[in-house]
């Protein structure tokens, strides 16, 4: 019988608004959800993708902001 080696990535994803980092939980192709409940008006900022210490970087627009106990946050990327 043949083991197989199986692979666990590390995985982390943050957003970044108003010089503020946010672990995020949750993400989709137009959400977050983010651990912690936060406040922040609509506004642009950054997601944070790092995959094995892989990191990639993507602009977005939170056009609602963020209300403290959302659980779904909506993102639009900026290209």
């Amino acid at each position: 019988m043949q083991e197989e080696a199986g692979h666990s990535a590390e995985v982390q994803m943050r957003l970044t608004v108003n010089g503020s980092t946010f672990p995020i939980s949750h993400m989709g192709p137009d959400f977050v959800r983010l651990r912690e409940s936060v406040e922040q008006p609509p506004c642009n900022g950054n997601i944070s993708l790092v995959i094995d210490g892989h990191e990639s970087v993507w602009s977005v627009h939170l056009p609602q902001g963020v209300q403290s106990g959302a659980s779904r946050i909506a993102v639009e990327r900026i290209r």
